[in-house]
């Protein structure tokens, strides 16, 4: 019971105390906050298995393309690779971004109806 408050009672909504003086507060609470976009995200009670799954597909296909692309760059350079191979991981690199995008475009659209 809060600081100088000697009696307390709950009706419903209503919250009743006195005070050690004497005297009677009453306050209303109105109906509960309802789920923040964040929040409802947060516990992915709006999400349906197969978004999650998408979700985890798209982020390792952009670590492997990123990661492959990073990679085959540096060997590469290394190596003194044609330049038309090197092209050539930047178009698959470009492919892979560019399934990411749609596949995540897919998923928000989803969720928004």
């Amino acid at each position: 019971m809060p600081a100088g408050i000697k009696a307390m009672t709950t009706t419903g909504t209503t919250v009743t105390g006195t005070t050690a003086t004497g005297m009677t507060v009453t306050a209303t609470m109105g109906t509960p906050p309802t789920a923040t976009g964040i929040e409802r995200a947060m516990t992915g009670s709006r999400h349906s298995k197969d978004d999650r799954g998408q979700v985890k597909l798209v982020s390792i296909v952009l670590v492997v393309t990123m990661s492959g692309w990073l990679v085959l760059q540096l060997i590469g350079g290394q190596y003194g690779w044609p330049a038309k191979y090197v092209f050539l991981f930047d178009l698959a690199a470009l492919a892979g971004f560019a399934w990411a995008l749609i596949v995540t475009y897919r998923i928000w659209r989803n969720r928004q109806n």
